[in-house]
């Protein structure tokens, strides 16, 4: 975000400048980077800046580069990212863009314990900077390899600041530096576990205008995911997928985009009881190819499965399996890198698990069994979701609650929004679909509350409203289906406006991508999507 001081507010404080400009209200398309203490002077480069003229930062999945003397534990690709030197942080205002020092660069850090700092040098430097986590329970030893692409004369080199960067102090929380040669450097620090740290590329000479392009890498974290920061580490196949399903509901059918929703095809054999037919499905659940779709056949209780992109299928659960007592399933999620598939087995008020969930499927009660408002205990379980450490959230709709298993094992459950229903930001009324994303952000279909929300950052006061209600574009009616794709658009099931509406995540206008009716791209009572 780029925040611009006005003249007539400069006889204003300080101190009241930060307090308006915390006071203030985000838009979603700016907010859904978690904000910082300003006290912590934090200063972050945010992706969704990418339209602003001076800075283009963009996120690759690449090869994880073998470095010397590296363990097998660290030798992990994260990312690599590209970007324009620029004008600094573009969240808050607590500089003019610049640097009035830099660091004095006296050879690299080229262990994990990085370096101490040696001093400072006066001037004004162009910087960017950009925050990260090691989202593990251990320390990472975190290499940075800094790469010039085309800066002509300009000179650059990376810093490393451990929790946050001040540009206006540099040496606070100071740990590492790229070093004397201002290319193509690694340096290597040590990060502790749970704790955030801030990569800050800054000019070497003062007065520098711009870098035209550069990049760094960075390896040595298992586990990459960022609420800050639109990152994924190289964990597996992504949350967000290319290819969009949903649940066609009172057209007994599953249909599906792989172009955001432009065209649609149909995907089973119909209306019926036979194997490929369904009968007023529910849920979908798919791996990011398409060619593993498991679908909650919820009329004919019973759980079906396609391994070759919906050409055959064959019946998991239900009637002519071992698998008989399941009961109005109307939930899935699908865990592709653990090859787990968890199940809203609704009318038994329980979620079950099965591994090894496109082979030898095995079947076990994940939780509940028994209906009831304890927790781990539900009642009517309509949605479910995985993120990418195996946590699994469930979408307690009669106890209008979000429930999440925090070890992604049996047991372990805790609230995580809705301890009793309410219309307030953060409560839920009979929520039914649920998707977590590649950032932990996590997507309600508050479908009592005629609403979507979004959490940003797993905190209380990470809520934001997405769509209210209406029947207007941009609006909702009962929705019961929400995913992120791959492309950054939000799918909502708008169940009672039978519809299937499209909307950035970033924001901007709403879409209709498949009206109300029976022709193939639309929908009628359409409920989840994935």
């Amino acid at each position: 975000m780029i925040y611009k001081y006005k003249n007539h507010l400069l006889i204003l404080s300080f101190a009241l400048i930060i307090g308006i400009f915390f006071i203030s209200s985000f838009s979603f398309n700016n907010s859904l980077a978690q904000q910082e203490d300003p006290a912590k002077h934090t200063t972050d480069l945010y992706l969704s800046n990418t339209t602003t003229a001076n800075i283009t930062s963009t996120i690759t999945q690449v090869e994880t580069p073998v470095l010397e003397n590296e363990s097998d534990s660290e030798r992990l690709a994260c990312l690599t990212v590209e970007g324009f030197l620029g004008e600094g942080s573009k969240s808050m205002p607590f500089s003019t863009g610049v640097q009035k020092k830099r660091i004095l660069r006296d050879g690299v850090a080229s262990t994990c314990n990085g370096k101490p700092l040696t001093g400072t040098i006066t001037g004004t430097f162009k910087y960017d900077s950009y925050r990260f986590e090691n989202t593990s329970s251990e320390e990472r030893c975190v290499s940075i390899k800094l790469n010039k692409v085309n800066c002509n004369n300009t000179g650059i080199f990376a810093t490393a600041y451990l929790g946050c960067f001040n540009p206006n102090d540099i040496t606070q929380n100071y740990i590492a530096d790229s070093g004397s040669s201002a290319s193509n450097q690694l340096f290597s620090f040590l990060v502790p576990a749970k704790e955030k740290f801030v990569v800050v590329v800054s000019s070497v000479s003062s007065g520098d205008l711009s870098c035209a392009n550069y990049s760094f890498s960075m390896t040595g974290m298992q586990d990459c995911g960022n609420p800050d920061f639109n990152l994924a580490c190289g964990k597996g196949a992504p949350l967000e997928h290319k290819m969009v399903f949903f649940t066609d509901t009172a057209n007994n059918r599953i249909q599906m985009t792989l172009n955001d929703g432009t065209t649609w095809t149909t995907v089973g054999k119909g209306q019926g009881d036979n194997t490929g037919q369904f009968n007023n499905p529910h849920g979908v659940a798919a791996n990011a190819s398409g060619s593993v779709i498991f679908v909650a056949d919820t009329l004919n209780n019973r759980i079906q499965r396609s391994l070759d992109s919906g050409a055959t299928w064959q019946i998991m659960a239900g009637n002519g399996t071992r698998i008989t007592n399941i009961n109005s399933p109307q939930a899935l999620a699908y865990d592709e890198n653990a090859d787990i598939l968890y199940i809203a087995d609704t009318n038994n008020n329980r979620i079950l698990k099965v591994t090894n969930a496109t082979t030898k499927a095995t079947f076990s009660t994940f939780a509940g069994s028994t209906g009831g408002r304890a927790i781990g205990q539900f009642d009517r379980p309509r949605g479910i979701a995985v993120d990418a450490l195996g946590k699994v959230y469930v979408a307690d709709t009669g106890n209008s609650r979000i429930q999440v298993s925090t070890t992604g094992q049996t047991g372990g459950w805790a609230l995580f929004a809705g301890a009793s229903a309410g219309s307030s930001i953060g409560k839920v009324n009979s929520p039914v679909g649920i998707f977590v994303d590649s950032l932990n952000r996590v997507y309600i279909a508050d479908t009592g509350n005629n609403r979507i929300q979004i959490n940003k950052d797993g905190s209380p006061n990470g809520w934001i409203v997405f769509m209210g209600t209406g029947s207007e574009i941009g609006s909702v009616n009962g929705p019961e289906g929400i995913t992120l794709s791959a492309s950054g658009n939000v799918f909502i099931g708008d169940t009672l406006n039978n519809r299937i509406q499209r909307k950035s995540i970033i924001g901007g206008l709403g879409l209709v991508v498949s009206s109300p009716g029976v022709e193939v791209g639309q929908a009628n009572l359409p409920t989840s999507v994935r």
